[in-house]
């Protein structure tokens, strides 16, 4: 109720450091091996790694420019969430579509009814998603892209998530250190790579590999 009483000719906006501390995201660490350079740790976010890393990072998923319409099968409270109000809303000028709670069947209505261009949840949330779908049904209306992290992403889940989206399904990866990588939207479906789980490039825009001697790093070359 004060807000309300408040003139709004004299509201001005803050002017926060663009390199402070925006938000605090956790990090959960890998799997490989239980040290402790491998155990969850928070990391502190800036304005701009939010609104610039991760922005730069969407924006590359969006190939006409035109402000996204952002479907999260994740909270917003989560680190996937994390870029819903700087990067969609503040970085993008774009939509939000939030679901109360992630059912399939919620999730698949909010699809058809408000048409998003970006979905972006878990494989399991999509796994969830495809076994809840009719046949019968219409078809569902085209997405730009699925972006899908958090957990590896099988061959069988991509193909069949692109098929029924109608559009790529795109492994991201969320690294600590605020650089996120994806494959594209190119590819319908991420490349397979039978050694390793193919994570993607990261927008050349925020980081690059280089070599010792601080020259690009070469495909299949260590940087």
């Amino acid at each position: 109720s004060e807000l309300l009483r408040s003139d709004p000719e004299a509201f001005v906006p803050a002017r926060p450091d663009p390199d402070g501390a925006a938000r605090i995201l956790v990090s959960y660490g890998s799997e490989p091996d239980p040290g402790p350079e491998y155990e969850p740790r928070m990391v502190a976010y800036s304005h701009n790694a939010l609104a610039g890393g991760r922005g730069d990072s969407l924006a590359s998923l969006i190939p006409d420019r035109t402000p996204p319409r952002c479907l999260f099968l994740v909270p917003l409270a989560s680190a996937f969430g994390a870029g819903g109000t700087p990067v969609v809303l503040a970085r993008h000028g774009g939509t939000l579509v939030l679901l109360d709670r992630f059912t399939p069947g919620t999730a698949l209505e909010a699809v058809r009814e408000h048409r998003p261009t970006h979905v972006l949840g878990t494989p399991a949330s999509i796994r969830a998603m495809l076994e809840h779908l009719d046949p019968a049904d219409e078809r569902l209306p085209a997405a730009t892209a699925l972006v899908l992290g958090g957990a590896p992403l099988d061959a069988a889940t991509a193909t069949a998530a692109a098929e029924a989206f109608g559009c790529p399904a795109v492994r991201l990866y969320d690294s600590a250190d605020g650089v996120n990588c994806h494959t594209g939207p190119t590819r319908t479906v991420p490349p397979a790579d039978g050694a390793a789980v193919v994570a993607g490039l990261p927008d050349p825009r925020v980081a690059e590999f280089r070599d010792t001697g601080g020259d690009r790093a070469e495909p299949a070359r260590l940087g």
